[in-house]
């Protein structure tokens, strides 16, 4: 695959959850990665606007 470096603008973090993402993109595409259930991959959930409740992982 492709290596991709991406620039971190926030983190929410709570106790001792493991850490979860989305990865959004200059045209607003949206990714998600857990790296417990998606390992290495990324899985795509559509645009940043398009997105039902963007704030629920």
């Amino acid at each position: 695959g492709n290596k991709v470096a991406y620039r971190t603008r926030g983190l929410i973090y709570s106790g001792n959850n493991h850490f979860c993402v989305r990865l959004i993109g200059q045209q607003g595409q949206v990714y998600f990665n857990d790296g417990i259930t998606t390992g290495v991959k990324c899985i795509p959930e559509g645009k940043l606007l398009d997105l039902k409740d963007p704030f629920v992982v």
